[in-house]
């Protein structure tokens, strides 16, 4: 589907941050206004920012809960817990007990979102210095946070390319 400012939203992604706000974080709307300049950029960009800050929330609570796991098959015995599952299946359904399969779910959402957020941040023109930063910080996020959800290494030469070429093509246009 098409949003009113002209980008694209897919079921998936309409979904994830249907899933997010319901989660307590209440992203803005895309209003039917048209945009212009940077004000579509700069949007985007303290929509991201939002998102990555419930994000990194979520990655502390998933951590501690999977510590929290841990700990739990540990004090059971761990090994020796005198069940026929292993090791492996026994972590799994104590993980489960403790929350950490809905807290990673939530946050592995989150992540989806923020980057889709960022992808969507690349493909609008930069028209100043400010759209540039948040351009810079999307691919920041892109490229160095959350790294086991990220696609492949192989991605990340273009991407950094990408913006570079960005740059100059704006350098130039500012020389002329």
């Amino acid at each position: 589907m098409q949003g009113p400012t002209g980008l694209r939203l897919t079921r998936r992604q309409a979904l994830i941050g249907a899933g997010v706000m319901a989660g307590g974080l209440a992203l803005p709307v895309q209003v039917a206004a048209p945009v212009s300049d940077n004000s579509l950029l700069l949007r985007l960009g303290r929509e991201l920012d939002g998102v990555r800050r419930h994000s990194t929330r979520l990655h502390r609570k998933v951590r501690r809960l999977a510590t929290r796991a841990e700990q739990v098959l540990e004090q059971s015995g761990g090994e020796d817990g005198g069940s026929d599952l292993n090791r492996r299946e026994r972590l799994d359904l104590v993980r489960k007990q403790v929350g950490y399969d809905q807290a990673w779910h939530a946050w592995s959402s989150t992540v989806d979102l923020s980057l889709d957020l960022a992808a969507s941040i690349r493909r609008v023109p930069a028209t100043d210095l400010a759209g540039f930063a948040v351009k810079h910080q999307a691919l920041v996020w892109e490229l160095f946070s959350h790294e086991l959800t990220i696609g492949s290494a192989e991605s990340q030469p273009r991407l950094l390319g990408n913006f570079g070429r960005e740059l100059q093509r704006a350098a130039e246009l500012a020389t002329v």
